[in-house]
């Protein structure tokens, strides 16, 4: 058994609720339903059908507009967007639409139309749909796979934040809803991606591109590599080192004691 989200074999049961069973990552802290309990595609398409999501329903647009508000500081004019997983009303896409930017629309159930799978977007939007991933290792690969450089994946879910909760939480009972993610489970899946993640108010997160710098380790005469920090904070308090980071050069300046020094290069 490994996590549906990160790939981790640290895995365990987590709960059983309604003869469903529920498991746990202790790496990433997500909480996933098992694959036994999942929909059929006709039953989810029909509970899908029951939602009030019309273009022109206020209240729902305001709702989608809690991630593209801080989403839209990032973008650029003439940027191009993909509204993934829209279901049958694509209301953020029109709310997009009339700030300017071209958005292409796909729903593997509403809109399925893969030829847009082939492209490259300046940025994409992803909300409420997260939580009906079956796979969302795969479905966060192939997300990485269609953002261009220096892009920006924004993404709206209910946010996990009581496991003593669980059992009575409104977002758990939604039956096409199988997985549920903690804040700590997106710094995870920016990680094995190179992202960067922001999280600008509850329950919306901002894929960015991933810090890439030019390191020169003063201790081994000078040397430079192209790579990447991971938990930088937590380097620093272990106070086995020194660093400088230019912003104008983007070159980082380190120097250390120690033997070792955990980095990841790239």
């Amino acid at each position: 058994m490994e996590c549906i989200v990160c790939k981790s074999k640290l895995v365990e049961v987590f709960a059983v609720i309604d003869e469903k069973k529920y498991w746990k990552c202790k790496h990433c802290y997500a909480k996933f339903l098992d694959k036994s309990h999942y929909l059929d595609h006709k039953l989810e398409k029909k509970r899908y059908l029951e939602h009030n999501n019309k273009i022109d329903n206020v209240p729902y647009r305001n709702f989608l507009s809690k991630l593209f508000i801080p989403l839209e500081k990032k973008l650029s004019k003439n940027d191009y967007g993909l509204e993934f997983g829209c279901g049958h009303g694509p209301a953020l896409a029109d709310i997009i639409k009339t700030h300017g930017y071209e958005v292409d629309l796909y729903d593997p159930i509403f809109f399925p139309n893969k030829k847009v799978l082939k492209n490259k977007y300046n940025f994409i939007t992803c909300t409420e749909t997260i939580e009906h991933f079956f796979d969302p290792y795969k479905e966060f690969e192939l997300l990485n796979s269609l953002l261009l450089q220096n892009s920006w994946l924004g993404i709206m879910t209910c946010f996990l934040t009581s496991e003593s909760q669980f059992k009575d939480w409104y977002y758990r009972k939604d039956p096409t809803h199988v997985v549920f993610y903690a804040e700590e489970t997106f710094k995870i899946i920016a990680q094995q991606r190179n992202w960067t993640c922001e999280i600008p108010s509850k329950d919306i997160v901002l894929f960015g591109p991933g810090g890439m710098f030019t390191f020169q380790i003063v201790d081994c005469g000078g040397c430079s590599v192209e790579g990447m920090i991971l938990d930088a904070d937590q380097l620093d308090s272990e106070k086995k080192h020194t660093w400088d980071f230019n912003q104008e050069t983007q070159r980082l300046i380190m120097s250390y004691s120690g033997d070792f020094l955990r980095m990841s290069f790239k």
